[in-house]
């Protein structure tokens, strides 16, 4: 993810005003080719949210009562060429402001504000087949969106949006999925299974530019029983050894007894690489009814939906840090809560994680406990939210969350909550929901096109 702040904001504005010439010449040239289409998307929208109760408020480093407000738009351009080759451009702007108020001993809050460019999608992709939509065997390369979990409205997705060593966990409200740089291959061999593999460059977490290759596959089985399992080798290839590896005095391994830890006459020492393992399932009560009504009430798409999703962050114990297999193993139940129509979905998360170092400062993948809050590691492990989706016509909808989650501040090493860098030093890039009493909400107004 890459922000352009607000020295920046006329180069904002000249690439908001390129778009739409962009368009016109795209279409320009193919308008005398049916066999040639562009269609434009996007979006546009405002959220606003509040930290009502927030862990760091002791430290004088976020305050309770802080606003996270954002104006954002989304603008795509999606060419299909004679029904086989697919090219995908978009971008996202953004303006970004936060309000803190008065910490102790100050006399007046703080207002930040912050604009940014940022890449939606690049990706070009050929089927083979005769629709693309429903293609044997697709391979795509470039910057794309990818989720796997069609369930899932905030928590989960944990193959793509978590760490090894140092287990970290990210989620994003509204926008439940991974971005990835790479390559994807996707398959439907047979009627309902999909299978994907991915080999990607990492663009988010350290160290930036190793490859990873990840195998994806799901299932459904009728209209009842949707399930699925990934493996990741995060980091399996490296651009620099010596960065995914770092041999330095702050990254040796120690034992209980504080012995340096040595595979044969070499220094052992801690690694961003690992093998993350993934698996999941939903179960649509809806599929096992012969009507789409209950009680007289018509049922919505996600009404009466159970769906879990479980992840092994790191398969490798390691001494001191990363001893316990229990403390990388989170576990997620969601349910779709029956509105017969008045909300889209309304689904309520329940997430329990022991991730013991995940709200510290990370130097190399060694814990730095700079906030404390080693005691908090035990009610930091259960996690909830509420999210809610309607849509109404001509492309207009809200959305809402509320609940304590893994929520990192705004400007973290990238502006966008859920993709901030959880190993940057001091206060940006830690969670800020630990204690039980923690939690948040934001509303979310957008209008699609």
């Amino acid at each position: 993810m890459y922000g352009f702040r607000e020295g920046n904001y006329k180069r904002m504005k000249k690439t908001i005003f390129m778009l739409p010439a962009i368009f016109l010449c795209l279409r320009a040239a193919f308008a005398a080719d049916p066999d040639i289409s562009v269609t434009p998307s996007g979006s546009v929208y405002y959220q606003a949210g509040q930290l009502v109760n927030t862990t760091l408020t002791s430290q004088d480093a976020w305050p309770d009562k802080t606003w996270d407000q954002r104006a954002v738009l989304k603008a795509q351009l999606n060419a299909e060429i004679r029904k086989h080759v697919q090219i995908n451009v978009g971008i996202e702007f953004g303006m970004l402001i936060l309000v803190q108020p008065p910490v102790t001993g100050a006399a007046q809050g703080t207002t930040s504000m912050t604009n940014i460019v940022d890449p939606l999608i690049a990706q070009g992709a050929y089927s083979f087949g005769d629709d693309s939509q429903n293609s044997p065997l697709k391979i795509a390369l470039g910057y794309f969106p990818f989720k796997y979990d069609a369930s899932a409205n905030n928590m989960g997705e944990y193959l793509f949006r978590s760490g090894a060593y140092p287990p970290f966990i990210i989620n994003t409200f509204d926008d439940c999925q991974a971005r990835l740089l790479g390559l994807h291959v996707s398959s439907s061999p047979i009627e309902n299974l999909n299978l994907d593999m991915l080999f990607t460059n990492e663009t988010f977490f350290k160290p930036w530019g190793d490859y990873s290759l990840s195998f994806v596959a799901g299932y459904k089985l009728k209209n009842v029983l949707d399930f699925g399992a990934g493996i990741s080798f995060k980091d399996l290839l490296s651009v620099d050894p010596a960065l995914r590896t770092p041999k330095t005095s702050k990254n040796i391994i120690y034992d209980d007894n504080g012995n340096v830890v040595t595979n044969g006459a070499d220094t052992s020492y801690y690694t961003f690489q690992g093998t993350k393992l993934m698996a999941r399932a939903s179960f649509d009560f809806k599929g096992l009814l012969n009507s789409s009504a209950l009680f007289g009430l018509p049922m919505g798409a996600n009404d009466w939906k159970v769906y879990f999703e479980s992840a092994i962050l790191g398969t490798t114990n390691y001494p001191r840090y990363f001893e316990n297999l229990s403390d990388r193993w989170p576990v997620m139940i969601g349910f779709d809560v029956p509105t017969f129509t008045i909300f889209d979905v309304l689904s309520l998360e329940l997430e329990y994680c022991h991730v013991k170092y995940d709200h510290y400062s990370f130097n190399g993948t060694n814990p730095v406990d700079g906030f404390n809050a080693d005691s908090l590691a035990g009610e930091a492990g259960f996690r909830w939210s509420i999210f809610l989706n309607k849509t109404f016509g001509n492309g207009i909808g809200i959305s809402g969350i509320v609940g304590k989650d893994h929520f990192r501040p705004t400007f973290a090493i990238s502006p966008w909550p859920g993709i901030d860098n959880p190993l940057s030093q001091g206060t940006y890039g830690s969670e800020l929901l630990m204690e039980n009493s923690d939690w948040h909400y934001a509303l979310r107004m957008t209008y699609s096109f």
